[in-house]
């Protein structure tokens, strides 16, 4: 089997382990509630942004990832500063509505 075809078909299967690492990681280096929160809300506005590019092609993948990076700051956050994960559900679905509500108004471009 070709390595090269065999990575462009199960490319989202390896952003999804990067991103869950990396959701992991940035949540354990985090030292204080509030910056947590003002992460996973930037984080949100984020996905926004991707969410908005993306609103004409296939999703599924963006929201597959995007839930990697979330459920990873999760798990990190849960061995580290133990916020509140309903919390920080909130910031997040918030940053991520209002940042493509701003983009499909034509405030943010």
């Amino acid at each position: 089997m070709n390595k090269k075809a065999s990575f462009f078909e199960n490319w989202p299967e390896y952003f999804f382990i990067l991103l869950l690492l990396l959701g992991i990681i940035i949540s354990l280096i985090v030292k204080q509630v509030w910056i947590s929160y003002l992460i996973i809300a930037m984080s949100g506005l984020i996905t926004g942004r991707i969410f908005y590019n993306d609103r004409h092609k296939q999703i599924f993948i963006v929201y597959f990832i995007t839930f990697a990076y979330f459920v990873g700051y999760l798990i990190g956050n849960h061995y580290g500063l133990k916020a509140n994960w309903a919390i920080l559900l909130m910031f997040f679905v918030a940053g991520n509505l209002l940042s493509y509500r701003f983009h499909r108004k034509g405030y943010i471009k």
